[in-house]
């Protein structure tokens, strides 16, 4: 059994399964209610995400655990896509696999256009560092830097130029309401406006796909809302595909798509059947 949170049974319709099994390369997969998108010959869509038969185990001592079994599942562009579930159900494993920082014992996972695991560890890393921007529950800001700091460490690592560094990171602080406190460090800043900071890093390199754990349990009700709707905002101007792991009741209302997960199984995938 799972409860429905309130108004999302008004706007969205349920699969059944996640569907992804037959996926073109030029229309979204047959989900939810009504027809496909017509396909556009102009252009393939590229979906963030693609999961095709996927199973992960771990071991605890003698006992095979298994954590993901079978998933199917297709996450669609430029979209706030949730994966809710109780605790130990695999939504944070499952998140772990697309981020690519865990890797499934078989199965395919296509992100961003690329089959992950043809990659070596170099090449993989290179990968996450410039195509996926990452949001924690704890923030994972260095306390030794400043907001400014902690916004402008990927770019640095990218070797980007002094002056585009400057005007990207000035960007991002005043997109998240942050340009009073580049200079505060994490000790000095409030939990929101730490998940603030978290959010502008996430974001320094333009990344296609954000991922983000439980972003919203460390926060109160008020501050939580908050922060939801400034990655809403922040996911329509920069056009990035959102990805949560959460069962917040204020993050599944907001979302696009739900994909529900218990013991391991993608059990329903809800779509807005509102958005384009």
């Amino acid at each position: 059994m799972h409860l429905d949170w309130p108004g999302l049974a008004r706007r969205r319709a349920a699969a059944s399964d996640a569907g992804a099994a037959a996926v073109s390369e030029d229309r979204a997969p047959r989900e939810g209610r009504g027809p496909a998108p017509a396909a556009d010959n102009r252009r393939a869509v590229v979906h963030p995400v693609i999961l095709q038969g996927i199973h992960k185990h771990y071991r605890l001592d003698d006992v095979d655990v298994p954590a993901l079994q079978d998933i199917q599942l297709v996450i669609l562009p430029n979209r706030f896509t949730v994966i809710s579930g109780p605790s130990g159900s695999g939504k944070t494993t499952l998140l772990n696999l697309i981020g690519c920082i865990d890797r499934a014992d078989s199965g395919t996972l296509v992100v961003a256009g690329r089959q992950v695991y043809t990659m070596d560890d170099d090449a993989l890393s290179d990968f996450r560092a410039q195509r996926l921007g990452f949001v924690f529950q704890n923030f994972n800001l260095l306390p030794v830097l400043t907001a400014y700091e902690n916004v402008e460490y990927p770019l640095v690592m990218a070797t980007m130029a002094p002056a585009q560094r400057r005007q990207r990171v000035q960007e991002l602080l005043e997109a998240v309401g942050l340009s009073a406190h580049a200079a505060k460090r994490p000790g000095q800043m409030s939990g929101g406006q730490r998940q603030r900071v978290a959010i502008a890093r996430a974001l320094a390199r333009r990344p296609g796909i954000v991922l983000a754990d439980e972003p919203t349990a460390n926060l109160d009700s008020r501050t939580g809302a908050e922060i939801i709707e400034l990655m809403r905002r922040m996911q329509r101007e920069q056009q990035v595909s959102f990805i949560f792991s959460s069962h917040d009741a204020q993050v599944l209302e907001a979302a696009d798509d739900i994909v529900r997960i218990h013991d391991g199984r993608i059990v329903a995938v809800e779509r807005d059947v509102n958005r384009p």
